[in-house]
């Protein structure tokens, strides 16, 4: 796992091809970052009530994880 700048992640968000952990006490910087990839991903709100998937800590597990990702994207 690579470690990202705030400056390298910029970057990513033109073309985001990976799948990012966010984590640190800035709740407000991870909150930000988290909405200005989803906007990058899925810029339309309608598309995204079927493509955003969300885990939290409490109830994130490897098997809903990969019944996350095998349906392909709706929109």
């Amino acid at each position: 796992m690579q470690i990202l700048t705030e400056a390298e992640f910029n970057r990513q968000l033109g073309n985001p091809s990976a799948g990012y952990l966010f984590f640190g006490d800035e709740d407000y910087t991870k909150l930000h970052a988290i909405a200005r990839l989803r906007e990058a991903v899925c810029p339309d709100p309608a598309a995204a009530a079927f493509d955003d998937i969300r885990f939290t800590a409490l109830d994130f597990t490897a098997s809903r994880l990969l019944d996350a990702l095998e349906p392909p994207p709706m929109l």
